[in-house]
């Protein structure tokens, strides 16, 4: 008996299936009681060992990361991208005039990405693609302890690599954008600016963080930088740039802003707020959004450029992603190498980026919890991103 509820539980939390049925008073109540003995437990974490948080850490990233690949449907954005790129080779249309389920919403230059991934069975092969660009994003250099650490953080850190193996997204090619902008950032190479331009335009939301941190950087008498993305613009095809930006606000595309639907696989702030409100989405509440967002990132008041500013800064454009998809909290990882090595360390850390995480994506999986629990995930977030900034001033780390 305990073996079948193991193998239902594993099953559950694989696909995620609490998500899909409406919550009910009994659910309600566990979530409630679960959401007080996690706060009562975060209260007192100065009492638990950390040793046991990391072997609680592995077992939960263990449970929820691990089982994805044991069961199916995963991979669907895989399976997506070769039906798409399949489709271009037996016709003459644009790659985004195309009469299939789904179409393909991002960037002219990834295109050839996809040709290229997909002609050697990219579904089947994409895990390893995943796990390899993590080994090249991995800090080298670090101490044992250190390394381990931060495997942890790799391995389990806000669901990120539950969602990329689940749904077979390429943000591999992303994560090495990002993380070789950080450190060439750190290290004040002209190329930077190239790397967030490549980063930032497969999502365009990102793209806001150039004229941003570039602001920053006129301070430094650094602004001929900027001339990389600007020689990139220049190089595009114009005619399948229109095409793609037509995709993103078309009416009749499967995946675009305005007919997004909110939840565990869309945890969006914005569509959240259109949800509530009962508003459509359209250019004009997306618009409002844009600029409230960047009313807000002022409110902030961030000063100077250094690591720990950075990280707040690529935190906030991510939390406030209008199209916020749940793998792309891998873009965290990246992101690491700007917060001090002490703060990561803190139990709070750990228990917010690994523990909470993961535990509620199992509590939500096997009981009738319904798709907006999975707003969890940008909560948690947030709490984490607000703790590293409690914790950077009152120990004046960074």
């Amino acid at each position: 008996m305990f073996r079948e509820f193991l193998s239902l539980l594993f099953f559950n939390t694989a696909l995620g299936n609490g998500y899909y049925e409406n919550p009910d008073l009994a659910s309600l109540i566990i979530v409630i009681i679960s959401l007080i003995t996690l706060f009562t437990i975060y209260k007192f974490l100065n009492l638990i060992n950390t040793n046991l948080m990391f072997i609680f850490s592995l077992i939960l990233t263990s449970v929820v990361v691990l089982n994805v690949l044991r069961y199916s449907p995963f991979g669907g954005d895989a399976v997506i991208y070769c039906e798409i790129n399949q489709a271009v080779m037996n016709s003459s249309n644009s790659i985004y005039d195309l009469e299939l389920k789904y179409t393909f919403n991002y960037p002219p230059m990834y295109k050839y990405l996809i040709k290229s991934i997909c002609s050697f069975d990219y579904f089947k092969w994409y895990p390893f693609i995943t796990f390899l660009s993590l080994l090249i994003i991995f800090p080298k250099n670090q101490t044992p302890k250190n390394s381990l650490l931060v495997l942890v953080y790799f391995f389990g850190s806000f669901l990120a690599l539950r969602w990329v193996l689940k749904t077979g997204n390429f943000v591999f090619f992303e994560i090495i954008f990002l993380n070789y902008f950080v450190k060439n950032y750190k290290k004040n190479k002209e190329i930077n600016y190239l790397l967030l331009f490549l980063f930032g335009f497969q999502r365009l939301w990102f793209l806001l963080l150039i004229p941003i941190i570039f602001i920053f950087d006129i301070k430094k008498n650094n602004s001929k930088k900027f001339i990389f993305p600007i020689l990139i613009i220049s190089l595009l095809n114009i005619s399948e740039l229109r095409n793609f930006i037509n995709s993103l606000f078309g009416n009749g595309e499967t995946y675009n802003l305005f007919i997004e639907i909110p939840g565990h696989n869309t945890p969006s702030i914005y569509l959240g707020f259109m949800n509530i409100f009962n508003v459509d989405s359209s250019l004009v509440s997306l618009s409002i959004f844009v600029l409230s967002s960047l009313l807000i990132f002022k409110s902030l008041n961030v000063y100077k450029l250094n690591n720990i500013n950075l990280f707040y800064i690529f935190s906030f454009f991510l939390i406030m992603n209008p199209y916020l998809k749940p793998y792309h909290f891998i873009f965290f990882l990246p992101l690491l190498q700007l917060i001090n090595i002490e703060i990561l360390r803190e139990k709070s850390s750990i228990f917010l980026s690994i523990i909470a995480p993961n535990f509620l994506w199992i509590l939500g999986s096997n009981i009738n919890s319904g798709t907006n629990f999975g707003y969890f995930q940008i909560v948690i977030y947030s709490l984490f991103v607000f703790n590293v900034f409690k914790l950077n001033k009152v120990n004046f780390y960074d």
